[in-house]
């Protein structure tokens, strides 16, 4: 009896149980952590991002009452008033009314550290501690630089000026003040209205707010306006490396970046861009403040999926343990039963177990596959026998009970559905069997199996045999043209190709099968009257009574004279006006298939005319009969004849008509080429052939596009220039070999066609 230690399948079992326990518990613990982390820092984020909006609220509620109140002062009358006047001490009293409203502007509760009125034009201004002139401040340029801005109003950062006449000023470092032109948004200000708040003031709003970072304030231009701590270095330090660049380039109003600071290594940014002036809110807070919390949580994790682990492994002996006795007791049963010991060759018992089951399992499987391949094929042969009448009522009711068909319907009948002309470039025509496969399978699928026997393929047609049980004969019709219009259409969706189906009468017992068949195809064949695509009914189909009728014996003959004498559009007009004649609607399908053979055997004929075979010269194989009947619409037909036959047949025509021109005119050209250094003429060529001259010089000069002389000419020309260049034979000698009567002759000929004298080719071509 084996032992558990020694038992490869436990360990295995073991190893596995530990790892299936500890591995998930390992992954939650770490992705809890990631996402511990990322929920500290959005929080953290979140935070930081609600601080800088309530900054941003409580700095704005100030700068907004501000603006609201020194626009109400730059409107009061007074302020026109003044501007227009050089104030001295004569205007005294309305001195005196300005300095008392800057007054009460800087006693209100805005925080407004001081109030300036200037007056550009007249060189004064006036602020809370008196008025002065232009002359008597070292501010003057900021006045003046203040008025060139193009904004009418705007904030902005400056260094005190105690000067100014404000000794309390000498306390304060800088100033936010508020500059509005006057007259209000006028392009040419003639006076100013400054209001200044105490940098004191900015940053008792920003100082205490949050205890997550650095928080400052940016104007417009990135520059720094005011910070949290008392640093400035350090905040300064910060602006100077990239966060300035990475700001410049967000185009969003607020968000959260990371960026690498030399200073403090990696920083997470939050930050926020204020609408009414532009100015930028920032929270600088090292990646170490924000993933302390996040640290901790990670030991804790850790810690704990440890422990969890080491349980989870205790576990796993006890109930592998447990678990392998079943095992255990199975493998040794077998080992007993099969009268062999236990291999030592590597494998476990579970390798062992399979083994030996397996075979069984196998030769379960392929005799159950068997069975059902043989049912199948069973189930197909049955239906084709019932299709071909093969079969008695008393077979057809047992074949129906034994394949588990139903044994009777209120109705049915039979589908014939047949691909029209493959026009798809994805496919060829020596796929029509794979597709008539995927076919079948389309109809299997789409028509329950409760409501018909096997479908098939049934020479070129797939063939199905439905039924139902519907209570009137009209509800079986409508159902079954329902059924038939989804199949085509799935057939279009899936294979892109259009079929035609045909649908027999309805009938109530399976022995009339046969002749729903051939009902089925006849209906299809009415194809070629109605087209492509379509569905038909030998139902609704009206009994044609056969008309004799003679096609016009004109329009048969002008076509094959067309044909004789080369006129393509001509025979292709005839051709359509022929097919329209056979396919009047009072032919019936008999009718046209006897013309249209009479057409092709007339065709057959001519092209034989031409020495050769009408099949040859379409380069087919397939039967030309079996190529006409297998076309099933007009358009097929007539562009069968007008493509496939007729051209060729021109071909040909035209090839046995030009034969003895090209043998003429070839054997000319070759005397030419052999004798153009002798006394040739054209009566001695035409009697060398034993043809007339008159006869011979037309067929050249049909052929070659030149007269005999020219042709002779322009060839001893060639060989003249060929040997000006390649030989040093005198000009007198080149004239006598080319049977010119003297040079000068020779000499007035090259250079009418060429355009220089020889001497002068030979020379330009050394």
């Amino acid at each position: 009896m084996m032992k558990y230690s020694s038992s490869k399948y436990l360990r295995r079992l073991i190893l596995f149980s530990s790892i299936l326990c500890s591995v998930p518990v390992l992954i939650s613990g770490y992705f809890s952590y990631l996402k511990a982390s990322d929920k500290i820092q959005e929080k953290v984020n979140e935070g930081n991002k609600q601080i800088l909006t309530q900054t941003e609220m409580r700095v704005e509620q100030i700068l907004k009452t501000v603006d609201t109140t020194i626009t109400q002062f730059a409107n009061s009358p007074i302020i026109g008033n003044s501007l227009q006047k050089n104030l001295t001490s004569e205007d005294f009293i309305i001195a005196g009314e300005l300095s008392q409203r800057l007054h009460l502007l800087q006693a209100s509760n805005l925080g407004l550290y001081d109030m300036y009125l200037i007056n550009l034009n007249k060189e004064w201004g006036m602020n809370n501690s008196g008025m002065f002139r232009f002359n008597e401040v070292e501010r003057t340029a900021h006045y003046v630089d203040y008025a060139n801005e193009p904004r009418p109003s705007f904030w902005v950062k400056e260094t005190t000026f105690p000067t100014d006449g404000n000794p309390d000023k000498e306390d304060h470092e800088y100033t936010i003040n508020f500059v509005k032109k006057l007259p209000i948004n006028t392009l040419n200000p003639t006076g100013l209205v400054i209001a200044e708040i105490s940098g004191y003031k900015i940053k008792e709003l920003v100082t205490g707010s949050s205890n997550l970072g650095q928080m400052m304030i940016l104007d417009q231009d990135y520059r720094l306006l005011d910070y949290e701590r008392d640093d400035g270095k350090f905040a300064q330090n910060l602006l100077t490396e990239t966060i300035v660049g990475q700001l410049k380039q967000m185009s969003r109003e607020s968000g959260y970046l990371d960026t690498y600071l030399e200073s403090v290594g990696k920083v997470g940014i939050t930050f926020r861009k204020s609408a009414y002036n532009g100015w930028i809110y920032l929270s600088i807070m090292k990646e170490s403040d924000i993933t302390k919390e996040s640290k901790t949580i990670g030991w804790i994790t850790m810690y704990t999926c440890l422990g969890i682990t080491l349980l989870a492994f205790l576990f796993s002996v006890f109930g592998s343990t447990k678990m392998y006795i079943p095992i255990k007791r199975i493998y040794e049963n077998l080992a007993g039963s099969l009268e062999t010991e236990i291999p030592k060759s590597g494998k476990d018992e579970i390798q062992m177990i399979d083994e030996g089951l397996s075979r069984l399992l196998v030769t379960k499987s392929m005799m159950a596959s068997q069975i059902t391949v043989q049912m199948q094929s069973l189930k197909e042969l049955f239906v084709l026998k019932l299709f071909q009448g093969a079969l008695k009522p008393k077979e057809i009711a047992e074949k129906l009970a034994s394949f588990g068909y139903p044994s009777s319907f209120d109705w049915l009948c039979v589908l014939n559905l047949q691909v029209d002309t493959i026009m798809n470039p994805r496919y060829k025509e020596e796929d029509r069997d794979l597709l008539m496969y995927a076919i079948n399978n389309i109809v299997s699928d789409h028509i329950p199996q409760e409501y018909r026997l096997s479908p098939i393929l049934y020479e070129q047609s797939q063939v199905t045999l439905v039924g139902g049980n519907q209570q009137s004969l009209e509800q079986f019709k409508t159902d079954i043209y329902t059924l038939v219009e989804d199949i085509q259409k799935a057939v279009e969706h899936y294979l892109e190709l259009t079929v035609s189906i045909g649908i027999s009468r309805p009938f109530h017992d399976f022995v009339h099968t046969p002749k729903a068949y051939q009902e089925g195809i006849e209906a299809l064949k009415y194809r070629i009257q109605f087209g492509r695509g379509i569905i038909l009914c030998f139902d609704d189909l009206t009994p044609v009574q056969t008309v004799r009728y003679l096609i016009p014996e004109r329009i048969e003959n002008e076509l094959i004279d067309s044909i004789k004498g080369n006129e393509q559009e001509k025979a292709e007009e005839l051709l359509h006006r022929f097919i329209v004649e056979v396919f009047k609607p009072e032919a019936s399908n008999q009718d046209y298939q006897v013309h249209l053979v009479r057409l092709l055997m007339e065709l057959i004929r001519l092209a034989e005319k031409g020495g050769e075979s009408l099949q040859s010269l379409i380069g087919s194989e397939t039967s030309l009969f079996d190529q006409l009947f297998s076309l099933h619409t007009i358009q097929d037909i007539e562009k069968w004849f007008a493509n496939t036959l007729i051209p060729p047949i021109m071909a040909a025509l035209q090839m046995q008509r030009e034969l003895p021109y090209h043998t003429i005119s070839d054997q000319i050209v070759h005397m030419i080429h052999d004798e153009y250094d002798l006394d040739l003429t054209l009566d001695l060529c035409a009697s060398r052939l034993n043809l007339h001259p008159n006869y011979v010089g037309k067929v050249f000069l049909k052929e070659t596009g030149s007269k005999f002389s020219d042709y002779l000419l322009q060839y001893r020309l060639k060989i003249a220039q060929k040997w000006l260049i390649d030989s040093d034979l005198k000009i007198s000698e080149i004239a006598d070999k080319l049977r010119y009567n003297n040079p000068q002759n020779f000499i007035r000929y090259f250079r009418k066609m060429v355009g220089i004298t020889p001497g002068q080719f030979r020379e330009q071509n050394k």
